[in-house]
């Protein structure tokens, strides 16, 4: 059943749609910021009906509920009474993560299903990565032809001639958030390659790739965060 192990009842054709979003989701995450918060909406927007249902929201596991609710509580609280109410409300909008969590938990109710979503996940993100080198090669060697790259520059030659030095940004506008997405995908996959065998001779290679596009983009933080979380794995 895809990324399930059984639909909900009587929502088969939802359980469809929301395997669906999932898997579009794990590949945008690697390409556009944008298209990850649609389809972050059309999911939650999905699976709300769950939470509604006495029944399902009854048979669904919340771990870490409290302190979410807490957290999520002040958030809220401290928008309210802040100066300017409507915009904070507004950048409130990220607590839907949250929910994301909780989806994803109740959803994803097997390895199998998992597996399938991060091995996704892992060839996007590696993709992006070889993109985010093929930038670095571009900028250092001057690989640019005589004709331009054309509708390609923007994504090929960004980092060429957008910063004081070259910096990796990937599919992304910039280097901050290709970091940020590069450490949390290793973090990821990290875990994976004393256990996976199998997955290795592709994993490994993915590993590197990610790593050295991190390396590119010189974001410290992201750095000091792949290290400082990395070392505890």
């Amino acid at each position: 059943m895809g990324l399930f192990q059984r639909p909900p009842e009587g929502h088969s054709l939802r359980a469809r749609l929301i395997a669906g979003l999932l898997l579009i989701l794990a590949i945008s995450l690697a390409f556009s910021i944008t298209l990850t918060q649609v389809t972050i909406t059309l999911l939650v927007l999905l699976w709300l009906p769950d939470f509604f249902d006495p029944e399902l929201r009854r048979r669904s596991v919340w771990p870490l509920r409290w302190p979410v609710a807490t957290f999520v509580v002040a958030s809220l609280l401290a928008a309210m009474t802040s100066q300017d109410v409507a915009r904070s409300l507004w950048g409130s909008k990220d607590l839907l993560l949250f929910v994301l969590f909780f989806l994803l938990v109740n959803v994803l109710r097997d390895l199998d299903a998992t597996d399938r979503l991060l091995r996704w996940l892992f060839i996007a993100i590696a993709c992006a990565a070889l993109l985010g080198l093929l930038q670095m090669a571009i900028c250092a060697f001057d690989l640019t032809p005589s004709g331009g790259w054309g509708r390609l520059s923007r994504w090929l030659e960004r980092p060429c001639h957008r910063w004081t030095f070259p910096r990796a940004s990937g599919p992304f506008s910039i280097y901050m958030t290709f970091g940020g997405v590069l450490m949390v995908t290793l973090l990821l996959l990290l875990p994976r390659l004393g256990h996976s065998r199998r997955e290795a001779p592709w994993l490994i290679p993915s590993a590197i790739a990610m790593a050295g596009a991190l390396a590119f983009t010189y974001s410290r933080n992201a750095w000091l965060g792949l290290g400082r979380v990395g070392s505890r794995l």
